[in-house]
């Protein structure tokens, strides 16, 4: 089955990088591609004058250095369960420029979204190493937490930024709309401001007659969710834990949910995704703390214990009228946590969410 536009936000921005490629032709050809011995993100197709490759790819981000020899083992024996004439292709994205060098030396053939790529066969040989304009790049349109929480609220209404509907500018419905904006994002109305001027900058929003919309819906869910998880997680991450007197996490799951409210916490990551879809038997939920809880509180309730490796994972909410369903996080967050995984499981998940929510919020920003 031939998909002609991948779901996965990821594979989307790599789908388009390559189009972009001079001399080159590509195609999804399964999303997710799955055999008796290989489970991987997709399967897609490179054409470059008459020779064709076929990738199977595992996406996978947040590498540091250090964890080079994983990489390679990983991926030396991902290799040996693939087809003879099937390679091995990463998808990953913020590649520092010495893994950039090391993934070359260790011939993984990857693509990182931000305009790096090395692809090395009979077929097809390239290698784009984009770090340095990328740094440049980022230097210059730097989006910090506060402009992400505005970014969310943005997409929480279902509409663009102004009543494009009416010609003539509204003052009123423009000041309300700033108030809303910064009521859920939990910022100033200042920063709401700028953060508008730094977003028509960038070209992620655009005027229209007299007032503003979104340019690309999908461009926009995708920077802001590379920003969740390259910053915005870091400032609202509380910690880790794990049931106490050694309970399974089935054991704990009817105590989360009993206990969630707007007032003390909302359910999100794979408990949250479980409870919107029923696809996923969850091991572990991201609980968002309303800003009058402490953790310890709600560890006590739960009777949970701090631990690095643990699934219960505690972050911050920010600003309000975040409730989805009464105790569930917006699916915004939910995608977000999802996406931030590198289990294959909760990737396919959130596929399933995207599919039946967040394509049809952000389509209504359209």
């Amino acid at each position: 089955i031939i998909s002609m536009f991948p779901k996965n936000p990821l594979l989307q921005k790599c789908f388009r990088y390559l189009e972009s490629l001079p001399n080159l032709s590509v195609s999804i050809q399964d999303e997710p591609y799955s055999t008796d011995k290989v489970l991987a993100d997709g399967m897609l197709e490179i054409s470059k004058d008459e020779a064709k490759v076929t990738y199977i790819c595992e996406i996978k981000t947040g590498f540091i250095n250090e964890s080079l020899p994983q990489i390679k083992a990983y991926f030396d024996n991902f290799s040996q369960r693939l087809q003879k004439d099937q390679r091995a292709l990463l998808i990953t994205q913020g590649l520092s420029n010495s893994l950039i060098n090391s993934l070359q030396e260790s011939n993984i053939e990857f693509i990182d979204i931000d305009g790096s790529l090395y692809l090395n066969n009979p077929c097809i040989y390239m290698l784009v190493n984009n770090y340095n304009k990328k740094i440049k790049d980022r230097k210059s349109s730097e989006i910090t937490a506060a402009n992400l929480q505005v970014m969310y609220a943005i997409m929480r209404y279902k509409k663009p930024l102004f009543d494009i509907t009416k010609h003539i500018f509204n003052q009123a419905l423009h000041k309300n709309y700033y108030e809303k904006i910064a009521y859920t994002s939990g910022v100033s109305l200042s920063t709401v401001r700028n953060t508008i001027e730094k977003l028509k900058k960038l070209k992620y929003i655009k005027k229209r007659f007299d007032e503003y919309e979104i340019t690309n819906d999908i461009e926009f869910l995708e920077r802001w969710e590379l920003g969740y998880t390259e910053r915005l997680r870091d400032k609202l991450f509380i910690g880790t834990f794990i049931p106490a007197m050694n309970r399974f996490f089935s054991e704990v799951t009817p105590d989360i949910e009993e206990y969630a409210s707007p007032d003390t916490y909302l359910i999100g990551g794979e408990l949250g995704a479980a409870l919107l879809t029923n696809y996923i038997r969850p091991i572990g939920a991201t609980l968002h703390l309303h800003p009058s809880m402490r953790e310890s509180e709600v560890a006590v309730k739960l009777k949970l214990k701090p631990d690095l490796q643990g699934k219960v994972i505690m972050l911050k909410s920010f600003g309000e009228d975040q409730e989805y369903k009464q105790k569930l996080i917006h699916p915004l967050l939910i995608h977000a946590e999802l996406m931030y995984s590198e289990d294959s499981r909760l990737q396919e998940t959130a596929n399933k969410i995207y599919d039946k929510y967040i394509e049809e919020i952000i389509s209504q920003n359209a």
